[in-house]
């Protein structure tokens, strides 16, 4: 089917066909769409471009990526296009073949040199983009077991959990030739935290006495050199004074 735009120039054009989608038109080995997909919309003047809305509906085929087995789902596609009747000249490139890098808004704008819209050629490309990279029939698929390749969904896996890599077996070798403990890389690593500032040592106010507090000199304790000081005081008289043992002695 082809929508002409001059049939919306005067008001919207409303439409509506069945699309055949075959593997060939998508270059897939089965059947990807069910049936014929059901497209409906309408193309509207809004001066100097057109608008095309539409909705597809269709039943598409898939493969699971988790469990490989096939299932299917119901597809409601809603599409917006600006169509233009303009061709924009692009810059050529530099090998000179006339490519050139597409904006975001380019992925919503089509382009109608002739005057029409091929629908079919539209509704492939965009089932085509539709399908998933990784399909996947449930969320919570449990997939294939990686050793012995039961689908988990459809049989009970009595592999264990933990898996060996071969790849490490190199080094699982030179660990045991040095003898290490295979559990020491999955003990926990405990670090010792500083203690709090109470504990932390004594301040500068609590240190030993400063120098003023130390022992008395010589000339203050009493000893002898004191005593003799006290007791060799001779006036001028002649007489000796009363020395520190209290007794008064005098020369002739």
């Amino acid at each position: 089917m082809h929508l002409q735009l001059d049939q919306a120039r005067n008001g919207p054009l409303n439409w509506r066909d069945d699309v055949a989608v075959s593997a060939a038109d998508l270059g897939t080995e089965g059947p990807l769409v069910l049936g014929c997909v059901d497209c409906r919309g309408s193309l509207t003047f809004v001066g100097p471009d057109f608008l095309l809305e539409a909705r597809l509906r269709y039943r598409q085929r898939l493969y699971c990526d988790r469990c490989l087995t096939a299932y299917e789902e119901e597809v409601e596609l809603p599409l917006a296009f600006v169509v233009t009747g303009r061709a924009e000249e692009s810059p050529p490139a530099e090998d000179g073949a006339g490519a050139h890098e597409l904006e975001p808004e380019d992925l919503s704008t089509l382009v109608a040199a002739e005057g029409e819209i091929d629908l079919a050629v539209l509704v492939r490309e965009q089932v085509e983009l539709n399908v998933p990279m990784k399909p996947i029939c449930d969320p919570g698929c449990r997939g294939l077991c990686p050793q012995c390749g039961v689908n988990r969904e459809q049989e009970a896996c009595t592999c264990g959990s933990e898996q060996f890599d071969p790849r490490w077996s190199g080094l699982e070798a030179i660990r045991e030739r040095l003898g290490g403990d295979p559990n020491q890389d999955r003990q926990p690593r405990t670090t010792r935290s500083p203690g709090p500032l109470g504990n932390q040592p004594e301040p500068l106010g609590n240190q030993p006495e400063p120098l003023g507090n130390q022992p008395e000199p010589l000339s203050n304790q009493p000893g002898l050199l004191g005593k003799e000081l006290l007791e060799c005081q001779i006036p001028n008289d002649g007489t000796r004074r009363r020395g520190a043992t209290g007794v008064g002695r005098t020369t002739t």
